[in-house]
């Protein structure tokens, strides 16, 4: 009798590669998310605060105009066959923040 081999599926696990969460008010910057483990193919979807902003692998933006605050959550999810995770962050408005170079 041969032996049967099951594929196990791993869910990504998304993360920030930009790790400083500050940034200077009304800054763009560019923000890459980093996967490891899980199986391909992934599918990207960026959002800052509850709207959808991108589809690929980073996002190049700040807050929104219209928020208020001096804050403003950034969330990379990912989705694969295994099901869908996700890294966020808040990001604080600051004027001594370093600039964003994209």
């Amino acid at each position: 009798m041969g032996r049967v081999h099951r594929r196990y599926r791993r869910c990504a696990n998304p993360a920030f590669r930009r790790v400083d969460q500050r940034a200077k008010p009304g800054a763009t910057c560019l923000w890459e998310g980093i996967v490891s483990g899980g199986t391909t193919p992934f599918s990207y979807i960026w959002y800052n605060g509850i709207h959808m902003v991108s589809y690929t692998d980073s996002y190049t933006g700040g807050k929104l105009s219209g928020s208020s605050g001096s804050s403003f959550v950034l969330k990379f999810t990912v989705t694969n066959d295994a099901g869908t995770t996700y890294d966020q962050i808040t990001v604080t408005e600051d004027s001594n923040a370093r600039v964003c170079a994209y």
